[in-house]
């Protein structure tokens, strides 16, 4: 079956966001001068989707308003690719074909729409883009809550659009941007140019990680650090003509002093993302206050997919889950009527039947009865018994292995191609910077068994001690420098001492890792 996008008019949108037993809301309009007002943001108790819209509703009247869902993280999946050599109109056909063995459900009958990716970031003449692909159950899902309050969706999002629309407000002409923003599960990075989405990745790093102790905070804000340096410097292999001009960072509430240390760990400049910079903020004001400053991934969410009608206003593509030919996102015609109709007249035959389908329903209700007697009388009796405290270390042995497994899976999914390993020896020189003593030059060959390392000092007394703390560093720890060449360069006569130039020449043994290439940074 096929999906069209579905171009809406109109300058209000609601979006909602269903976070574990929350519901997030914002409402968006667009002023005279087409700059985004933010209306309101809501949220509220939502054990059930249909639960959270009916409160929302009752507190915001959504009818004739543009109402957009979010899918969850789980739910889809987002493949880079190319696009395809025939009309725009095809390409999700074409698509299917070619994604069929990329994900791990039957594509004839899912939700799949492409956004294309700025041409002119690559040197190679290649259209690349991004596909997103959906199960159809998920959306059936959220098309009945809605229709349970006498709503329907104008469109479905997922969150690396929601935040693309958000990053692409604080885009400079003709240069890139990236925004960073910790979640209460998992952080995100989201890099647009022009309005579009580039690249996206899920960071393992959590708000509560980043706002703990001072050793714990330490410790996630380098792991997050370490995994932007990763994901810029693919960016720069990858979009070579296209310069960064800089990382935004929402900075959680508790913990305003990320933006410091990941300027520090980062080699663009990093500032602060503040709402009130980029639309109006038409809220209460110590609401308005907390957003500008704090605001969480799921009210970000929200208002990223809310600005919808901005985006089509500027005529910059958008994502749309959403099946135009349900007959939960079409309005009713007169062949409803009818439906009706013979709806009434075939509950009259299931009246009849129902009158002898409840005869039987009560002798089963009678057995039914008994049957939870005996498993209550068996519970009283499993309840009185003791457990021997050997279950509970069993159990308590059983919990921490299954959490060492979870450590083990994020470590392992967070991994990339050894290609990027460079930067970990560029982190490991820069901790272990010395006044007097500097790096001028690294190379590493024979898939990094070989290295040379390069610099100036200004006292030869100096080497040996920093030689020592190097080696406490993992990629410079078994590491032997079989050969040290040392001579002094001529300085002016009265500008000061002359500093000496040093080379160290060393291999890994056998037994340790190898990099893939030479690296000259």
């Amino acid at each position: 079956m096929r999906f069209r996008r579905r171009v809406e008019g109109g300058e209000q949108w609601v979006a909602v966001v269903q976070s574990d037993a929350v519901l997030h809301a914002a409402q968006i309009s667009l002023g005279p001068d087409r700059r985004p007002r933010l209306g309101w943001v809501w949220q509220g108790p939502s054990a059930e989707l249909s639960q959270g819209l009916r409160s929302l509703n009752r507190a915001h009247r959504l009818k004739g308003l543009k109402l957009t869902g979010q899918i969850e993280r789980t739910q889809y999946r987002l493949i880079s690719t190319e696009v395809p050599d025939v009309p725009r109109e095809e390409w999700c056909d074409a698509m299917r074909w070619r994604l069929k063995d990329q994900v791990d459900f039957p594509l004839d009958d899912a939700f799949l729409d492409v956004l294309a990716v700025p041409q002119d970031t690559q040197l190679r003449q290649m259209h690349p883009a991004m596909a997103v692909v959906a199960q159809r159950v998920d959306f059936n899902r959220m098309a009945l809550a809605a229709d349970d309050v006498g709503l329907s969706w104008s469109a479905v999002d997922v969150p690396e659009t929601a935040l693309c629309n958000l990053s692409a407000l604080a885009e400079t002409p003709e240069q890139a941007h990236a925004l960073m923003v910790f979640g209460d599960a998992h952080g995100m990075l989201v890099i647009t140019y022009k309005g579009e989405l580039l690249m996206t990745r899920n960071i393992e790093v959590a708000v509560s990680a980043v706002t703990g102790s001072q050793e714990a905070r330490g410790a996630a804000l380098g792991r997050a650090a370490l995994e932007v340096l990763r994901t810029l410097d693919t960016f720069e292999r990858m979009h070579s003509q296209v310069t960064l001009s800089g990382l935004s960072v929402v900075p959680p509430e508790g913990g305003e002093d990320v933006l410091e240390v990941l300027a520090d760990l980062v080699y663009v400049p990093v500032k602060s993302f503040e709402l009130k910079s980029w639309m109006d903020l038409a809220v209460p004001e110590d609401q308005g206050m907390r957003l500008a400053a704090t605001p969480s991934l799921d009210e970000l969410c929200a208002i990223g997919a809310a600005l919808r009608g901005h985006r089509q206003a500027l005529g910059l593509q958008s994502l749309s889950l959403v099946d135009e030919a349900s007959a939960l996102t079409a309005p009713p015609t007169w062949n409803a009527v009818w439906g009706l109709r013979i709806a009434a007249v075939v509950g009259g035959g299931a009246c009849a039947v129902g009158a002898v389908m409840s005869t039987l329903s009560a002798a089963y209700d009678r057995q039914a009865e008994a049957f939870e007697a005996d498993v209550v009388a068996l519970r009283q009796e499993v309840g009185q018994q003791t457990v021997p405290p050997e279950f509970k270390q069993l159990s308590d042995l059983r919990a921490q292995e299954e959490r060492q497994r979870h450590v083990r899976e994020a470590l392992a999914s967070s991994i990339l191609p050894q290609t990027a390993l460079y930067s970990d020896y560029l982190i490991a020189l820069a901790r272990q910077s010395q006044p007097g003593l500097w790096i001028t030059e690294l190379n590493l060959r024979g898939q990094g068994s070989d290295l040379e390392l390069s610099g100036r000092m200004l006292d030869p007394a100096q080497l040996p001690s920093y030689l020592g703390r190097l080696e406490q560093e993992p990629q410079f720890k078994g590491r032997r420098f079989a050969q040290v060449e040392m001579r002094s360069l001529e300085t002016p006569e009265g500008v000061g001492p002359s500093p000496i130039a040093f080379t160290l020449r060393g291999q890994l043994p056998k037994a340790e890792g190898r990099l893939p290439r030479e690296v000259r940074p």
